[in-house]
């Protein structure tokens, strides 16, 4: 699997959710993790932390039940095997993604009606529509609002920002320099679905016999509702901060997904 990954999603093909959860933490827990919850109301983030696996399971929709987030492969092997059933696997990096099945059978198995393993082979070998804009992610949404082309944003990030890191190059012998250019990578390198890998997996998943709304909500913004959601529920009349009331319109029911939030100390 690529690193990277910037979107990850499972679908499993069970409507057990309670049965789903329990295997992961049975995984995760075999793998030395110990759980945790950040969220409000819960015990917090614990110290010296070395590695997280930050998932969420959703509710059961046509079958299915989904798990957001990205999980290694090793787990996911084992997944599939503890709960008997193979399982579709999505993910996208910058440069790279994949729809396969994880378990004894394969995609076709996984054909919605009147599509053929013909239509699937062509859709995972689609030449994407190329935008001619290489940053992503809401930087990349902002630009196109207002017509502008994606270099036109770069060049103007760099040179606002020159004068402020060639100063600061001084007191730190050119790590400011390297600040600014991994500043520049990670404002490219946000997510978006007009980027290659993700056009070529959207093409894949018009094949599949999945829930119609298979891509939604985006792990990014559940994790942003779901602690607005949960300090509601823990006192409804908690104060919100400015734009909060926007992130939780982005998710319908934020409640009705469970965090699985595991971390090596």
């Amino acid at each position: 699997m690529a690193d990277n990954i910037l979107w990850a999603s499972v679908y499993v093909p069970l409507t057990d959710k309670s049965k789903i959860t329990s295997a992961l933490e049975k995984l995760y827990e075999a793998e030395g993790y110990t759980p945790y919850d950040p969220f409000p109301g819960g015990t917090g983030t614990p110290t010296g932390i070395t590695a997280t696996s930050r998932l969420f399971v959703g509710a059961a929709e046509n079958g299915w039940t989904r798990i957001l987030g990205h999980i290694e492969s090793h787990i996911l092997n084992r997944l599939a095997e503890s709960l008997g059933v193979t399982l579709l696997s999505i993910w996208i990096s910058e440069n790279e993604s994949r729809v396969e099945a994880v378990g004894s059978q394969t995609l076709i198995e996984f054909l919605k009606d009147g599509k053929t393993p013909d239509d699937l082979n062509r859709a995972e070998k689609i030449t994407p529509v190329n935008t001619g804009d290489t940053m992503q992610g809401e930087l990349g949404d902002l630009a196109k609002q207002y017509g502008v082309k994606s270099k036109h944003v770069e060049k103007l990030f760099q040179k606002t920002t020159r004068g402020i890191f060639e100063k600061l190059d001084k007191q730190t012998e050119g790590e400011a320099s390297k600040a600014q250019s991994e500043a520049m990578n990670v404002l490219k390198g946000q997510f978006s679905w007009d980027s290659a890998p993700a056009q070529r997996v959207q093409a894949a998943m018009t094949c599949l016999n999945v829930p119609q709304n298979w891509h939604e909500p985006s792990f990014k913004d559940l994790a942003a509702a779901y602690p607005i959601a949960r300090l509601l529920d823990l006192n409804e009349d908690a104060l919100l901060l400015p734009g909060d009331e926007d992130l939780l319109d982005k998710v319908s029911f934020p409640l009705d997904y469970t965090p699985i939030y595991y971390a090596k100390l």
